[in-house]
């Protein structure tokens, strides 16, 4: 059964904003989907080895890194593509600012 991820919209919202909008846009840039190329990994720019130790790394709680997880790696591409589009959604309002230098200069 695929996963409802409007029902975890606001958990997946509050992991987003712990990772901050660098690494949700790293993370959507993943390929794969074990523990070395999936979205978490990208996102901390490190090869990850379980739940436990990515929660450890990524400072989520064990249920936000599975959430993500599963969301990520669903077989069911409907669910894959809704976490990717609310993943997006989200950076479209959390982008960072990026100072444009004064008279042009770089």
């Amino acid at each position: 059964m695929p996963m409802q991820l409007t029902e975890h919209k606001e958990r997946f919202t509050q992991v987003f904003e712990h990772m901050g909008p660098e690494r949700v846009a790293r993370g959507l840039t993943a390929q794969g989907y074990d523990w070395s190329s999936c979205f978490l990994a990208l996102a901390y720019e490190r090869a990850l080895r379980s739940n436990r130790w990515a929660a450890s790394v990524t400072g989520l709680c064990d249920a936000d890194v599975q959430l993500v997880a599963t969301a990520w790696d669903s077989y069911n591409d409907d669910t894959h593509a809704a976490f990717v589009a609310l993943a997006q959604e989200w950076l479209e309002t959390n982008r960072t600012h990026t100072p444009v230098p004064v008279g042009g200069e770089s």
